[in-house]
């Protein structure tokens, strides 16, 4: 690509600090690591832990839904 078809997008990151990814399913699968996220901040608050399939039943509605739907 030469600097004359070159886009705004397609810019080079100079002086980059900073990359983030929104890891939600779309570049990697991340549903394990919610599920355990899930649990973990059931157990540390001594609530029941629910089972992994009924958290996955869930993800995508709104955490405060989620966690009105267990306790």
């Amino acid at each position: 690509m030469t600097p004359a078809t070159r886009t705004p997008r397609s810019r080079p990151a100079v002086g980059l600090k900073t990359l983030l990814f929104d890891l939600d399913g779309t570049l990697v699968n991340s549903l394990h690591d919610i599920v355990l996220s899930f649990q973990y901040a059931f157990r540390t608050l001594g609530l029941p832990v629910p089972a992994a399939a009924a958290v996955r039943a869930r993800i995508g509605e709104p955490l405060e839904s989620m966690f009105a739907a267990f306790t």
